[in-house]
């Protein structure tokens, strides 16, 4: 910080000989009288007093530059610290920040990592905050080998993603401010993603996740604040985004999702206790003859199936405060075909599947639990999103199918109970958990058809020892097992997974980034009649040697 300097003025001996240089030239050029010499040296004096007046204003407005910087500074600190605290909830998105862990753990080592020196952070908040771009990212990728063959992913929806996935994720999302005056900003955002099968040389975008990888831009889509008189500090977008992520962590799919088209919505307004979301998205889907994916009959032409008009509505509540730390957060969906009377005709008739309304609605509550985080969540829903609580794998709450729209749904529904969190058994041993009991009636299911009951339970537990703020090592335990029952017969379907591994982490939580683990994983199907899944060699076991590491930015 520059201190303001004394008004005074301060005569430096090169401007006063050159004052007194200039006077005197009268008289080396020829005589003067003492009065114009006087006027001379006094025009000089002048002139010295004026530099001096510039210096001065100049050293002001450098001071006050500085003061604004500091404070500029200061605030952009608070934000990316009020952020990094705000974005602790690890259940709401694959790519959170780690959970909040326990202050008192003195056995356990020191997990704060090393800041760098304040200034420099504040400066390089400031430019951030100056150029206006915010840039997130996400990277997992690693490689596998198996007891025999190429190694194989199963039921990682079920048994757990630890160990068991072998596709190489990746995500880059640009945020970039184009307008910010008083109280309202406008920000453009884009994000491209896809997965790749990490098999081949040549994964090229355009051969899908089956020869290559997908690529795809999934979010496009122009975000303001401040424009709406009601809602002043809520986000207010437009375009193709996806709003709603929570997920469950160790099964790797979502409880709650909106995805889309495009859309229009409000996110994070304030309304009483909480805040309130809530969107309108278009989200079309591919209806289907209705000969389509019946006794194996698979249809790819475009001559079996037209395109119909579909949109989904969300309403969301969050962060509303319950007894002590508790929140509780409310998820309403409703999806609903836009049809043509040429849509209606070919339902009607029966030449093409009938796309039904469906709702689902979750509730959850979040609370700090032995020095981590617990979540309990119960779901309900009906039609085709009931459907998708019997996906072993992806059992994100979906009215479509991979874009797609087909079978005899009636309006059968379905519940789920779903618990995930992590807490500390001691100080130097934490755990990760999760849990999800289904069940539902009258569904269609897309691997044992129409009118199917079921039932399912999934399990994962992964304690793990903290050597030191870098090292643990662990072992996940993941169990399911799955009846439906359709009129004419039960389909079982069961197994479990041992993972054994050693992760290098920068902190103590299952989401701190980055992480790279060395694994050892042992698969086995006890009963497979609902997806008919084998390994290599018609084996119902696979031992999977593999290596992986995840990195979010």
């Amino acid at each position: 910080m520059v201190n303001s300097m004394p008004y005074n003025i301060k005569i430096s001996w090169p401007i006063l000989s050159c004052a007194i240089l200039i006077s005197a030239q009268p008289v080396l050029a020829g005589a003067t009288t003492t009065e114009q010499r006087l006027n001379n040296l006094e025009k000089a004096l002048q002139a010295s007093l004026l530099q001096q007046q510039k210096i001065q204003q100049q050293l002001e407005q450098t001071q006050n530059k500085l003061t604004f910087y500091e404070k500029t500074m200061t605030q952009a600190t608070a934000r990316a610290a009020d952020n990094n605290h705000g974005a602790s909830n690890y259940i709401v998105s694959d790519a959170a920040p780690p959970m909040p862990l326990n202050s008192d753990k003195s056995a356990v080592p020191d997990k704060t990592v090393a800041a760098k020196p304040a200034s420099l952070q504040s400066i390089s908040d400031y430019v951030k905050n100056d150029i206006g771009l915010e840039t997130h990212g996400y990277i997992r990728s690693g490689s596998a080998w198996s007891n025999k063959g190429g190694p194989q992913s199963w039921a990682a929806g079920s048994l757990g993603r630890f160990g068991n996935e072998l596709d190489g994720w990746y995500n880059l999302l640009l945020k970039q401010r184009v307008y910010e005056q008083d109280d309202k900003s406008v920000h453009g955002v884009f994000n491209f993603e896809g997965d790749l099968g990490l098999k081949r040389n040549d994964e090229f975008y355009d051969k899908g996740y089956a020869g290559g990888g997908y690529g795809a831009m999934s979010e496009l889509y122009v975000t303001t604040r401040g424009f709406l008189p009601f809602a002043s500090e809520a986000d207010f977008w437009m375009g193709k985004h996806s709003p709603i992520k929570r997920e469950m962590q160790m099964f790797d799919w979502k409880h709650s999702y909106t995805g889309g088209g495009s859309g229009v919505g409000i996110e994070n307004w304030r309304l009483g206790p909480g805040l309130v979301s809530v969107d309108v998205m278009r989200m079309d889907v591919d209806n289907y003859k209705s000969y389509c994916y019946q006794n194996d009959s698979d249809c790819s032409s475009t001559d079996d199936y037209k395109t119909v008009n579909t949109n989904i509505a969300d309403f969301i509540y969050k962060d509303i405060p319950l007894v002590g730390e508790n929140k509780l957060e409310i998820d309403a969906k409703y999806a609903w075909a836009n049809k043509t009377d040429e849509n209606r005709n070919d339902q009607n008739t029966g030449e093409y599947y009938n796309i039904r309304p469906a709702y689902s609605l979750l509730l959850a509550v979040s609370q700090p639990l032995l020095g981590g985080k617990n979540e309990v969540s119960v779901q309900v829903a009906n039609n085709s999103i009931a459907s998708s609580f019997m996906n072993i794998s992806g059992a994100t709450p979906l009215l479509d199918y991979g874009s797609m729209y087909y079978g005899n749904h009636t309006n059968g529904t379905a519940w789920r109970l779903m618990n995930q969190g992590e807490i500390y058994l001691t100080n130097n041993v934490i755990m990760q958990n999760a849990m999800v009991l289904a069940t539902g009636n009258d569904l269609y299911s897309y691997n044992t058809g129409a009118h199917t009951d079921f039932d399912n339970i999934r399990l994962a537990l992964r304690p793990s020892y903290i050597w030191d703020q870098y090292n643990q090592t662990g072992i996940e335990v993941g169990y399911f097992k799955q009846t439906n029952k359709t009129p004419e017969d039960v389909y079982y379907e069961s197994g479990y997974k041992v993972t054994l591994a050693h992760t290098y982490k920068i902190d103590h939580s299952l989401l701190s980034r980055p992480e790279i683990r060395l694994y050892t994983t042992y698969l086995k199907t006890l009963n497979n009649e609902i997806d008919n899944h084998t390994f290599n060699d018609g084996a119902d076991h696979q031992v999977m040697f593999g290596a992986e590491a995840e990195v979010v930015w």
